[in-house]
């Protein structure tokens, strides 16, 4: 829902990075529910000149592609020397995790990530939910089919 709302305000190059498509394909079919119009296909979502455009992490740092907004969802389970790289090379980042139930991996990420962000993006923000969107009151959710 945040990239379909950031390309209705004129952000036209959002990159959604995570360890493997299927880890996303919830996102990709939220954003192309929410832009009328657009056009879809595994990991992109078009409209006109704006796009979601999907990465695996290796490949993301091999092409490093100009992009407004960077989303790194199951950041977790992608090693912080890569979200070090990420964090480097771009200024706009959302990092997305879930901190449990990766048998302390989370939790390790979190402290280890946090340093990271401590040092290099002093006054960055922390933002938890306390229940996951896809189970709030009030929110309609359906897959979109994508063509495969």
């Amino acid at each position: 829902m945040l990239s379909a709302a950031l390309i209705k305000q004129g952000i036209t190059k959002i990159t959604v990075v995570a360890p493997a498509l299927s880890a996303v394909e919830a996102l990709f079919s939220a954003v192309a529910e929410n832009l009328a119009g657009c056009t879809a296909e595994p990991g992109a979502v078009c409209l006109g000149e704006a796009s979601v455009r999907f990465y695996q992490p290796d490949r993301m740092l091999e092409v490093m592609p100009e992009t407004d907004v960077l989303l790194v969802d199951e950041a977790a389970a992608i090693p912080v020397p890569v979200l070090a790289r990420l964090l480097a090379g771009y200024s706009r980042c959302v990092f997305a995790s879930t901190i449990h139930g990766y048998e302390g991996t989370g939790q390790g990420f979190a402290v280890r990530f946090k340093g990271l962000l401590n040092r290099q993006r002093p006054g960055w923000h922390d933002l938890r939910l306390n229940t996951p969107v896809r189970w709030a009151a009030g929110i309609r959710w359906k897959p979109l089919p994508l063509r495969r």
